[in-house]
């Protein structure tokens, strides 16, 4: 599929890195290595971007994505996995969800055994008044040929102290949290990064709920 100009720029920030992530009081080491490159990954989105078009199933939450993902300043991280592995391993290993409500009431009873593929694709864009992201997440189940995709955009996100978290919120007015402890001295997301992910209950506590354990990062 053709490229959109706009993000013709897009290159691989630090696709194969070895990644020292602080986590607590212990070192984690893991090789990031996608096996895609920046126009494999924005010919899935630009795939994605149409079907939803077609679909006419848009929201503001969706329309952030794609302008985000438009943006020749933004970054795409980005992870996929399938049953039977992949590049960065089988599913679990990349997608290490506890409970997968937080993608829909419907989904909440599903389990790993249940998934076929995973994508995710997290967007940062930084501006002098601060980040916009949005997330996408899309999970096959079975032998359906479809992806049950979800939109996420960012409510708010904070840097400092070592730490990237974002606030987000989808078209059902569930909210979520993402952590990323693999930051820059200016606070900015690193080349290959770990999300932690948090839900929240009835009560507005927050859960831990697993994590997205390696995105790859694509950029300008």
């Amino acid at each position: 599929m053709k490229m959109q100009s706009s993000i013709k720029k897009l290159s691989v920030l630090m696709a194969g890195l070895l990644l020292s992530s602080t986590l607590g009081c212990s070192n984690q080491y893991r090789n990031a290595d996608l096996g895609m490159d920046a126009n494999d990954v924005l010919d899935v989105l630009n795939t994605l971007e149409t079907e939803v078009s077609a679909s006419g199933s848009s929201n503001e939450h969706v329309q952030k994505f794609f302008e985000l993902k438009n943006n020749p300043n933004s970054s795409i991280y980005f992870a996929d996995a399938y049953a039977s592995g992949g590049s960065l391993g089988p599913i679990v290993s990349v997608f290490s969800v506890i409970d997968f409500g937080f993608l829909g009431s419907d989904l909440a009873g599903l389990s790993f055994s249940d998934l076929s593929e995973v994508r995710i694709a997290f967007i940062d864009l930084p501006t002098d008044a601060g980040h916009e992201c949005a997330l996408m997440v899309d999970v096959k189940i079975g032998t359906d040929e479809n992806f049950v995709t979800n939109f996420f955009s960012c409510t708010g996100v904070e840097t400092g102290g070592g730490e990237f978290l974002a606030d987000l919120q989808n078209a059902s007015g569930d909210q979520i949290a993402l952590r990323s402890y693999d930051v820059d001295k200016n606070g900015d997301l690193k080349g290959v990064i770990q999300m932690k992910l948090s839900i929240f209950d009835a009560a507005g506590n927050e859960l831990d709920n697993g994590k997205f354990s390696t995105l790859v990062g694509f950029g300008p």
